[in-house]
């Protein structure tokens, strides 16, 4: 037993280097994966809540023009204020979008603004209702809406390729692992049989 045990010892020193790297790398490639999913999760919430924010400033707009009562107004201005801190806070500074995902998600900001500018300004002034239910709105929400579908587009996308890797390595390593303890347990039980002695007759001189 005490053999086994020494052998163990002596071989364990070769093969506790290579164990150790592929369990960071393993561990490594699991962050990744847990990144990816995260990603999955941001994308949806950020698209959720832009097609909501999109819905409830069309009714306040229109609320308003409609009423002429001045809370709906104010609430559509809070809320603008509330979506630009939640941009500025947790979607523009954040490190896990990529440049190109930022640029999309920027491109849907320009079409916002150019919707404020160009439609949702006037009406105010004009007090025209009608102007959110006109082509030219419809056509600026259609632009936001296939924006925003392209941004989570994008988003899905890349998460998916990074779990896909990131599998594809975790596999590796944990084969490698495998293979590593196989070849520890061959090499003991090959070093641990008993060696048979021949015993060789010697013919004796007459």
């Amino acid at each position: 037993m005490n053999a086994v045990i020494i052998k163990i010892k002596s071989y364990l020193w070769f093969v506790l280097l290579p164990v150790a790297v592929i369990t960071l790398l393993s561990i490594s490639s699991l962050k990744d994966i847990e990144q990816g999913y995260t990603r999955f999760k941001f994308g949806r919430d950020i698209t959720l809540y832009l097609r909501k924010s999109t819905d409830l400033l069309t009714y306040l707009g229109a609320a308003y023009t409609t009423t002429s009562d001045k809370k709906f107004l104010n609430q559509f201005n809070e809320h603008l204020k509330e979506r630009e801190k939640y941009f500025n806070e947790e979607i523009l500074t954040s490190k896990i979008l990529t440049q190109d995902e930022l640029k999309e998600f920027r491109k849907g900001l320009d079409i916002s603004n150019d919707l404020a500018k160009d439609v949702e300004n006037p009406a105010f002034e004009k007090m025209d209702n009608k102007a959110f239910f006109g082509d030219k709105y419809l056509d600026y929400k259609r632009r936001i809406i296939e924006n925003n579908q392209s941004f989570r587009t994008l988003i899905n996308d890349s998460s998916e390729k990074i779990i896909k890797d990131e599998m594809i390595h975790l596999n590796i390593y944990l084969y490698s692992l495998c293979f590593i303890i196989l070849a520890l347990v061959y090499l003991i039980k090959h070093d641990s049989k008993p060696v048979k002695k021949t015993n060789k007759k010697v013919k004796r001189k007459r």
